[in-house]
């Protein structure tokens, strides 16, 4: 079997992952990453709602609440560096009832005493800057410094950053067993493939449980905390341009009206602790409620303009934010437990890993220069240029499905062109590109039609996934 000398082998290629991966790979250091699904951003991280917190509810305290609070500032220059769309959008936390402007009050002590500004306001007095808000408010809590940004494109802005500086990303590569002598790991096992480390990130999101006890390192225990969306199109109504939401309670912080960068809208999420970490299904009645409280925020949503539905797996732990050296395997960092603002943090928790590898003794060996920044998109995404329109809901090209799946980390399936450039994602979901997407997609990995790749599962355009053997 082959093998692969490396500085870190980085487990999971989800928002942390790749961003470790990347801040890794612009120290000067070899790095690869495994990943059991066959590609990046493929689990958790591609299913979120992508805020990028300022932390005015976070436990200043908290290694959570530091991150986050590191991170914010980070987001135009991060947007920048990796061509990624992001829009400081503020977040309005709306009272309609006097418990909710009690609560109001919890959440603007919170906003001081974490040092986040936010701006108190009656509901007549924002009328005219949020239109689409309910006549019932009584009072607003203005949150300006949070946002919102793509969280499929951050992911793969980290993944193709790191690539352009030598990373090597395995995927279809779960880790099935490591050698280890004495404390240190010095060898993970995959299907195909020998990794020889010097120092491992385990950053594997729902699965780091069962990796960490694959290194024989510590016992903890991951669970998927289950949270279902809906998607709605654009309307023809007032531009909902700030994130909504009521301020949070003993029952926690509920649904929420998100913009997103791409121009729709996310409602939701729910929260619910489960124990399948492969259960993405659906509940109409779920669903139903979602958008029967975000509709208290926003009278004017319409159910007509739901698009797609989905459900989203964030990984809960017995502790959150275990991000440390191992106490047990000297040569690896444990990045786990990162719950749903691993999006918001992401930038300080790649700073962090890095400090902890560097205190452990971690020098880079490559002698390859750095990049430090992606190269500006001349033909911008939904741009079609001289290139024919294939999405016409979304406005994408020809030229760039190409360059997604000739890219630094190139698109392998249909969803995988989805993910980076959202072909079929629009108001019709596919229903009238579907066919150009699979045509390129085929002339590339050259095979037949029927079986280009669709998804991770295992399906192809022409068998579905319960299909296959």
């Amino acid at each position: 079997m082959k093998t692969l000398d490396v500085d870190v082998a980085v487990i999971g290629a989800g928002v942390i992952g790749c961003a470790i991966a990347a801040k890794l790979s612009t120290s000067g250091c070899e790095v690869c990453v495994l990943e059991r699904r066959a590609d990046v951003c493929d689990e958790t991280s591609k299913a979120t709602s992508a805020i990028t917190d300022s932390g005015w509810e976070s436990d200043p305290a908290s290694l959570e609440g530091q991150l986050i609070a590191r991170s914010s500032p980070q987001w135009e220059e991060i947007a920048a560096r990796l061509n990624v769309p992001f829009v400081r959008t503020g977040v309005l936390l709306v009272a309609s009832t006097p418990e909710q402007v009690t609560a109001l009050d919890h959440a603007s002590h919170a906003a001081a005493d974490n040092g986040v500004l936010a701006h108190r306001w009656s509901g007549a007095g924002f009328s005219e800057q949020a239109p689409y808000l309910g006549r019932d408010v009584l009072e607003v809590l203005e949150i300006p410094r949070d946002g919102v940004v793509d969280p499929v494109a951050l992911t793969v802005g980290y993944a193709r950053l790191a690539a352009r500086n030598g990373t090597r990303f395995l995927f279809s590569s779960p880790l099935q067993s490591a050698t280890l002598s004495g404390e240190r790991v010095v060898e993970l096992h995959t299907p195909r493939l020998v990794v020889r480390p010097r120092f491992v990130v385990n950053a594997a999101g729902l699965g780091a449980d069962d990796v960490s006890r694959n290194l024989a390192a510590e016992d903890f225990e991951v669970w998927p905390r289950r949270g279902e969306y809906l998607v709605l199109a654009p309307s023809s109504g007032p531009r909902i341009d700030r994130i909504i939401a009521r301020p949070p309670s003993d029952l926690g912080g509920g649904v929420m009206v998100i913009p997103t960068p791409a121009g729709r809208l996310l409602l939701g999420p729910t929260a619910e602790d489960g124990q399948d970490k492969r259960d993405v299904s659906t509940s109409t009645a779920t669903l139903d409620a979602v958008f029967a409280a975000c509709q208290t925020l926003v009278p004017g949503l319409r159910r007509e303009h739901a698009i797609a539905s989905f459900t989203g797996l964030r990984a809960s732990s017995d502790r959150t934010y275990r991000i440390e050296r191992s106490a047990i395997r000297t040569n690896l960092v444990q990045a786990c437990g990162i719950r749903s603002t691993g999006i918001a943090s992401s930038p300080a928790v790649a700073d962090l890993v890095h400090e902890l590898l560097v205190d452990a003794g971690l020098r880079g060996t490559s002698s390859r220069a750095t990049v430090e920044r992606l190269p500006l998109i001349t033909t911008p995404p939904g741009s079609a240029g001289c290139s024919p329109i294939v999405c016409a809901c979304q406005r994408v090209s020809t030229a760039e499905i190409r360059d997604a799946l000739t890219g630094d980390v190139p698109a392998r399936s249909v969803r995988g062109v989805a993910k980076r450039t959202g072909a079929t994602l629009g108001r019709c979901q596919g229903d009238d590109c579907l066919s150009m997407v699979v045509a390129l997609l085929t002339a590339e990995l050259d095979v037949a039609p029927w079986a280009a790749p669709f998804d991770d599962a295992g399906g192809t355009v022409g068998v579905a996934p319960s299909q296959v053997p």
